[in-house]
């Protein structure tokens, strides 16, 4: 788990490794995070490492925002 806080603009990012991502433990972490850093008006936000190629969902996603169509 790696966490970035960023007090200026109160923004916390968590990255979760996938192994991670499948640990009872992790949720209590982040949660504990959360019940920390919310009152004191902080977004905290969960990224969660995936399985799937880069590349391909990068190259997905682009098509997807410019509403071009697929040809898959």
């Amino acid at each position: 788990m790696q966490i970035s806080i960023d007090n200026q603009v109160k923004y916390i990012s968590v990255w979760l490794s996938h192994q991670e991502i499948n640990d009872p433990n992790t949720e209590i972490k982040v949660q504990k995070i959360v019940e920390e850093y919310r009152p004191r008006k902080y977004r905290v936000v969960v990224f969660e490492s995936g399985n799937r190629d880069l590349l391909e969902c990068t190259t997905d996603l682009l098509i997807h925002n410019k509403g071009i169509v697929n040809k898959k």
